[in-house]
């Protein structure tokens, strides 16, 4: 199966689902890839190299900001496109698909002229809703461009390009829902959430029942940006410490910026609880691992707004791949995930509940520990990406199955 797939990044390396999906776990199933178009710096010219068992679209980057550097970017990026084109011209492909370009669907129409029948359209974020989001915090002129770009995506993405697609791939049930109400028939498409890599041979470490740790101990694990909005945590600490006195807070991740630690220990300040605060800084994963298992619960406080309801948080499969217990604001994804696992609890987005939850959770230690252990067979079944590109392969079997037997008939 050979599928020329679009996907732009601007970093070295892959997203987790791009690597682990296209990278390894389709590549199992015979599913060969064109997977990135990627921006480097550095990058004299437009080329496609090797990498990752797929084929890269690689094009320069202008790293200047203002409006010269925003068009030459544009210029870099129609090029960027040309070459996807070509590739679509010069080889023979059973499916099309593109990720999250605005006008993505567009393209993978035009690219399919050149005769490949199967077109796709894979969606992570609500890029549109987003663009609307950030125009009703700003003001005056930025918020005339970022309301016409919110309205030119809806219009390209949902009004028109996703109707132009076969099949829909989308981050969750939650965002199947929010797109269909766009006319786009649910049928037509496919959730495929966030995972994590697992293997079997984990399972038994993972499983094992741990003792009740020593001291009460609420681990996070993710990036300290200010958009976290860790300040919360800092506060659930504090109210967690007028039960249990010697309660700390462990976050695992980095702070890149001084107002990122500002928002944290001004916090922590205030009400008198530094102490209880340890940010480790960045680890490589399997360290990151290693340390959240020294916690009793993890946190994955996740900010109710509607363009984070669509989303698939990762660190939430994460800790329960780790056989933690797991704490979680209510949130359609999270939800979905504690309730049908069993392996945590799942409250509302406020300081008082998130206390209140942990308080329980260490108060009946032995319980909240036993449940924990259901956790990496779950992800293991459902969120390892294994799972995962397995649920995805079969959907492109049922595409081209669909599409022979259409062929048939006519």
């Amino acid at each position: 199966m050979r599928i020329l797939y679009l996907v732009r990044e601007r970093f070295p390396s892959f997203r987790p689902d791009v690597t682990e999906l296209f990278g390894a776990e389709l590549p199992r199933h015979g599913v060969r890839c064109v997977a990135v178009m990627r921006s480097e710096r550095h990058a004299q010219t437009t080329r496609v190299v090797r990498m990752a068992r797929c084929a890269v679209v690689v094009t320069p980057y202008h790293g200047r900001g203002g409006l010269v550097g925003k068009l030459i970017n544009c210029i870099y990026l129609i090029m960027g496109y040309a070459a996807f084109l070509s590739l679509a011209w010069r080889r023979s492909w059973d499916i099309i698909q593109c990720r999250d370009e605005i006008g993505g669907a567009w393209l993978v129409q035009l690219a399919s002229l050149f005769g490949t029948s199967i077109k796709s359209y894979w969606l992570s974020f609500p890029f549109p809703e987003s663009s609307m989001e950030e125009a009703s915090r700003s003001r005056g002129l930025k918020k005339r461009a970022l309301q016409i770009r919110g309205w030119l995506g809806e219009w390209l993405l949902y009004r028109t390009g996703l109707k132009l697609v076969d099949h829909v791939f989308v981050q969750s049930e939650q965002m199947k829902r929010d797109v269909a109400r766009y006319g786009i028939s649910p049928s037509k498409m496919t959730s495929v959430p966030m995972g994590v890599q697992i293997r079997e041979e984990d399972i038994g470490e993972y499983s094992s029942l741990r003792p009740r740790s020593e001291r009460l101990v609420v681990s996070y694990l993710g990036t300290l940006t200010t958009g976290r909005r860790l300040d919360f945590m800092v506060r659930v600490i504090a109210e967690v410490r007028k039960i249990v006195p010697d309660a700390a807070l462990l976050l695992v991740g980095a702070a890149e910026s001084q107002a990122e630690r500002s928002l944290i220990f001004d916090e922590a300040d205030r009400l008198g609880v530094s102490d209880a605060i340890t940010i480790t800084g960045f680890l490589p994963r399997a360290v990151a691992w290693e340390k959240l298992r020294e916690s009793f619960v993890c946190a994955s406080p996740f900010f109710p707004m509607f363009i984070l309801n669509s989303t698939s948080p990762t660190k939430l499969v994460e800790y329960m791949a780790l056989g933690m217990p797991v704490l979680a604001n209510e949130h359609p994804e999270q939800s979905l995930l504690i309730a049908e696992s069993g392996t945590g609890k799942c409250v509302a987005w406020n300081e008082a509940a998130f206390a209140e939850a942990i308080v329980s959770m260490w108060t009946n230690a032995d319980e909240t520990l036993r449940n924990a252990t259901k956790g990496p067979a779950y992800v293991l079944e459902n969120r390892s990406y294994r799972a995962i590109g397995a649920r995805v392969y079969d959907q492109y079997k049922s595409l081209l199955r669909t599409e022979a037997e259409r062929s048939l008939v006519a």
